[in-house]
């Protein structure tokens, strides 16, 4: 796997606070992080159940799910994500991170 990137571990919106734009506001910081220091891309996972994060990180935000391939699987396992250590079931998702571009 690339190492060049940054991951998101996690995020979390308390329930009265959803649907307000936090949580965009949140992996928009972290992109702005990223591209600060020189990242291409940005990976995070989550999890198969979670619609409402998932619509946002790849309707809203322009994140793809990655396929399941043997390289992404070892990257989520070697992070305690896989099911051979319980975890729910998930996507490892990615976004491009390009210039900001001004005016």
């Amino acid at each position: 796997l690339n190492t060049d990137g940054l991951y998101v571990c996690a995020l979390s919106v308390v329930e009265k606070a959803r649907r307000r734009g936090v949580g965009k506001a949140l992996m928009g910081g972290a992109e702005e992080i990223g591209r600060a220091q020189g990242s291409s891309f940005l990976l995070l996972h989550v999890e198969l159940s979670a619609l409402g994060p998932l619509a946002l990180y790849q309707d809203t935000l322009g994140y793809e799910i990655l396929p399941a391939i043997k390289e992404n699987m070892e990257f989520t396992s070697a992070i305690n994500l896989g099911p051979e250590q319980g975890a729910p079931l998930n996507y490892l998702m990615r976004k491009e991170l390009k210039e900001l571009q001004l005016g």
